[in-house]
């Protein structure tokens, strides 16, 4: 995981350093997407289960998303993970989240506040390891719907805060369905045309 996790951040940069050179030469002109990246956090539940331990907290995660299209409706296409290790009673236990997903995004372009809302669809990956034990993985179809808010705290950049709610449609005999929760902090670079 900490392999994709730095294959992810080197991506970016490279996306970041490509683009955003150009970005800032356009200062006058209008964005037609952006590229973020940055922290988020996970709460993630079996549907089917009840009582403790049907849930875990992600603390550490990542994230990264590029969008582009016209001024009020773009494509998006987003990527990140999630993990916590030693996740039940110090047994040595990893449990990470994957998903990638691409979708629709609207978003208000002028205002101090910018908010927007967005659908994905995609695939979840949930896989978990522990000493002494066969390491397990299972992918699965995900949808995502959230939104939240852009800060502009320059012409070309801003921060980013957002929330979505996320199921994995998993198969087993219990219906597998996994509901999540996201909350993300990061840093948004408007892209020009």
């Amino acid at each position: 995981m900490k392999q994709l996790a730095k294959q992810a951040c080197v991506t970016a940069a490279t996306i970041l350093l490509t683009v955003l050179p150009a970005s800032i030469v356009n200062a006058q002109e209008t964005p037609v997407g952006d590229v973020s990246f940055g922290y988020q956090w996970q709460r993630v539940s079996s549907a089917g289960c009840e009582g403790d331990g049907c849930s875990e907290t992600l603390p550490a995660g990542w994230y990264v998303d590029i969008s582009g299209g016209s001024h009020m409706f773009r494509l998006v296409g987003q990527f990140d993970g999630s993990s916590k290790s030693d996740a039940f009673d110090e047994t040595g236990l990893k449990v990470n989240v994957l998903t990638y997903a691409a979708g629709v995004r609207t978003n208000a372009t002028d205002g101090s506040v910018r908010p927007f809302a967005q659908f994905l669809l995609g695939g979840m990956r949930t896989s978990s390891s522990q000493p002494g034990f066969t390491d397990q993985s299972e992918h699965a179809f995900m949808i995502d719907a959230g939104g939240g808010v852009n800060i502009p705290a320059g012409p070309r950049w801003g921060a980013r805060v957002g929330f979505d709610y996320r199921r994995g449609f998993f198969k087993d005999e219990e219906g597998g369905a996994v509901n999540a929760f996201r909350f993300n902090v990061g840093v948004v670079f408007n892209l020009v045309g």
